[in-house]
């Protein structure tokens, strides 16, 4: 435990980008590491990843947001699984994480008519109207990371249980903070469906008995832009002078809220 977050700027931060290994080895819920609307092999866990994948498939892959180091990763490992499977692939992405940036670029998409789109919906409802459109002209529809409403999709990928990485959250505030003070939260979109998931259980986490000397004061939101997050960290900071913790599950406002407090320490 530490008297001051200023004293310490490295404690002062905890992220689930930094847990993302530990946390998908966790056991499965309804919604782990694969749902649909049907049942099928990514449902059980049996699937065959050589016996039922369409050879040369024209696919579309889009993040959030381009820049953003997660969806890079992760958008990365899935133009290469596509090009292992003899398909090809092209990020296509906004450049801020609105949804209505998305919205544009999606319809843009279905006019190209792919084979496929795999997608990391900035809000669950928004892309759904052109989603449809994509499916209704053939096009399949992915989601991972980040999921749209069901009816926008065929199957949702999630890199991890969402009740384990609010859980995990939580531990890691109480762990961080010397397990007593005030923590806020720091998120991209106030819209994004992933991050609010893990939010939620975070939150039904810090309501536990063993959590009671935790007070989350604020979730602020970043919009994952550097310098909106870098702007909310500083409000946090002046808000809440004696604030344990900011908890970021976002690379960006991870990386905007250290670099604040690490330029502030005393």
């Amino acid at each position: 435990m530490f008297d001051s977050p200023w004293k310490r700027p490295a404690g002062l931060l905890f992220a689930v980008a930094a847990m993302g290994v530990g946390v998908a080895g966790c056991g499965s819920t309804k919604d782990s590491t694969a749902s649909s609307d049907s049942s099928s092999a990514a449902d059980t866990g049996k699937a065959d990843s050589s016996a039922s994948i369409k050879k040369g498939l024209n696919v579309v892959v889009m993040p959030k947001q381009l820049g953003n180091p997660y969806e890079e990763l992760e958008d990365k490992g899935t133009v290469e699984a596509i090009k292992e499977t003899g398909g090809t692939a092209k990020i296509q992405g906004p450049t801020d994480a609105g949804a209505s940036s998305q919205v544009s670029l999606l319809r843009s998409i279905v006019q190209q008519k792919p084979d496929a789109i795999v997608l990391a919906a900035n809000d669950p409802n928004a892309v759904v109207p052109v989603l449809k459109q994509a499916q209704t002209a053939g096009i399949k529809v992915v989601t991972q990371d980040s999921d749209s409403a069901a009816a926008g999709r065929q199957i949702f990928i999630n890199q991890a249980t969402t009740d384990s990485i609010g859980q995990e959250l939580a531990k890691l505030a109480l762990t961080e903070s010397g397990g007593s003070g005030e923590i806020a939260v720091l998120s991209a979109t106030a819209n994004a469906p992933n991050q609010n998931a893990w939010i939620k259980i975070m939150k039904t986490e810090l309501a536990k008995p063993e959590y009671s000397k935790l007070k989350l004061v604020k979730v602020a939101y970043g919009d994952d832009d550097d310098q909106k997050s870098f702007q909310q960290a500083q409000g946090l900071l002046s808000a809440y002078p004696n604030l344990k913790g900011i908890i970021s599950p976002t690379t960006v406002g991870i990386a905007a809220a250290a670099r604040y407090v690490s330029g502030n320490a005393k």
